[in-house]
């Protein structure tokens, strides 16, 4: 599932109990807040952020523990929303960069 890019805020409980998305969550660089349980029960795999902009989260935002988040090089946190992060290789660009135009991004 990909954010769209005039997203700013994913609001409180958003995507609570939709167990049935799955696969690779991509969140746009223009989002700036992520509240509470937002993606509460979501199954994602793998999580990218494509900004390098500072993000405000409250308390959890729901994805499970030990999710970790893909962001690019110019990411100036040491976590996103208090989750573990690591660096886009290029394998993983290629693939994000496929995403986007498959969703006409």
């Amino acid at each position: 599932m990909t954010i769209p890019e005039l997203i700013k805020i994913i609001d409180f409980e958003t995507f609570k109990g939709c167990s049935s998305l799955i696969g690779i969550l991509i969140i746009p660089a223009s989002v700036e807040l992520i509240k509470s349980n937002a993606f509460n029960d979501t199954n994602f795999s793998e999580v990218y952020f494509l900004g390098s902009n500072l993000i405000e989260c409250s308390n959890s935002i729901g994805l499970p523990p030990k999710t970790i988040v893909h962001v690019n090089k110019d990411f100036r946190q040491d976590n996103f929303c208090s989750y573990e992060i690591v660096l886009i290789d290029k394998k993983n660009k290629k693939k994000i960069l496929e995403l986007l135009k498959l969703y006409a991004l």
